[in-house]
């Protein structure tokens, strides 16, 4: 009896040694973890004098990086803050160097999407949680490089303000206050669509009444109310996205919940890349959804600017908007968040006119066989027949295309030759 006790505790001594062993250990490893993941990326700066003039030589080494989950663009993790840190500068040139051998050489270091769609930049875009390497309004550069979670990054200064005219001219910042704005509207970019044919009330857009990352999703929910909204059109949420809205302590959307509890909710999230076959099949399967969905309509992304702008675009030459119409529907967002229009910034609002909604419309002309090869300027082009010509060819049938057109605008399509 007494042996058998001296047995027990005896055992029970060593589960606990054991167990104290094995948490130190996992302490050891733990440290040793964090301890190499904080030495994982090294920095040096450097500037001497050649000629007279500064030269200035910024390496960061063996960055981590994992995929931007909306655009599937690179995020490389160093916040804003940390990066220009190092004494880079909005503006600049930059090379990165993967670790899988993938290269970028010489592109644009911006704090906004100041490129042409189809280049890549290295954007500090505000709200990202890391400064992020992507092609702007293309394919996904986590998918172009082929990178694994545990591949790295090297940044380095190409050439100090290379592309410091570009940012200059292109950049546009807003806020997230309310009280810097003279409405809810303005704030959350909302409006009735009043353009061509267009039925009185049928269409609006504006910012996200569920993602209230920038502060508007109770505003726009509000506004979409009022606006008797019935049928909701998401461009930027998936499933997953709206379930963890709804769960987040700051949901306040109660009329957009009710809308999708009741179906009446399009779930498609765009990525942008509008040059895309991809793309275009989601603009159809957004719009044969409204076809057979009753309105008034609300199309929004996050801010109901470019992926709504594009949808817009289409809705509203099909139904018989003038490219001057397109054009001011499209840059009142511009005004709403940054105050840029044409009377207090000519050139900063041509500048912007010409690399966003131009380049839109340029591209379907371009791609639309009876557009004249892009010999005819965009104000004398007939959106009507190539937006409907760009909706057929990505399959949308001519009934649905007819359905959509009854509801929007009380009259039949007429298809184009």
């Amino acid at each position: 009896m007494k042996t058998n006790n001296i047995y027990k505790v005896s055992k029970l001594y060593t589960l606990i040694l054991l167990l104290l062993v094995s948490i130190f250990l996992s302490s050891c490893n733990s440290f040793a973890k964090n301890q190499a993941k904080s030495e994982t990326s090294t920095s040096e700066t450097t500037t001497i004098d050649h000629d007279d003039a500064e030269i200035t030589h910024i390496l960061v080494s063996n960055i981590p990086i994992h995929e931007e989950p909306k655009f599937s663009g690179v995020y490389i993790e160093k916040t804003i803050d940390e990066f220009n840190a190092f004494d880079f500068e909005y503006g600049d040139s930059v090379d990165i160097v993967f670790s899988n051998g993938y290269e970028l050489t010489d592109i644009p270091y911006l704090s906004g999407y100041y490129v042409s769609a189809g280049d890549p930049l290295l954007v500090a875009y505000p709200g990202y949680e890391y400064i992020d390497a992507c092609i702007y309004n293309g394919d996904g550069l986590w998918s172009v490089g082929n990178f694994e979670p545990n591949d790295t990054a090297t940044i380095s200064l190409h050439e100090r303000g290379k592309y410091l005219s570009r940012e200059t001219l292109l950049k546009v910042e807003y806020t997230d206050d309310r009280n810097d704005y003279a409405s809810d509207e303005i704030f959350t970019n909302f409006r009735n669509v009043k353009t061509g044919d267009l039925k009185k009330s049928i269409l609006y857009r504006g910012a996200s009444p569920i993602d209230n990352q920038h502060n508007r999703a109770r505003y726009a929910d509000e506004l979409i109310e009022k606006s008797h909204i019935k049928y909701d059109v998401n461009l930027s949420d998936t499933v997953k996205d709206i379930t963890d809205h709804f769960n987040s302590d700051d949901f306040d959307s109660d009329y957009f919940k009710s809308l999708y509890e009741e179906g009446r909710v399009s779930i498609t999230p765009l990525k942008m890349n509008y040059k895309s076959e991809e793309f275009a099949k989601m603009i159809v399967k957004v719009m044969t959804d409204m076809s057979k969905n009753e309105g008034p309509y609300y199309i929004h992304c996050l801010e109901g600017k470019d992926r709504t702008g594009f949808l817009c675009m289409i809705i509203e030459g099909l139904t018989g908007a003038s490219y001057e119409e397109i054009i001011r529907d499209y840059m009142a967002s511009y005004d709403n968040y940054y105050q840029v229009n044409e009377n207090n910034n000519k050139e900063k609002y041509d500048a912007i006119k010409e690399n966003n909604i131009d380049a839109m419309l340029r591209f379907l002309a371009d791609n639309d066989p009876y557009a004249g090869n892009g010999d005819i300027e965009l104000e004398d082009l007939d959106w009507v027949n190539i937006t409907g010509r760009y909706l057929e060819k990505n399959g949308m049938t001519e009934e649905d295309i007819n359905n959509f057109y009854i509801r929007l605008t009380d009259e039949n399509y007429h298809d184009p030759d």
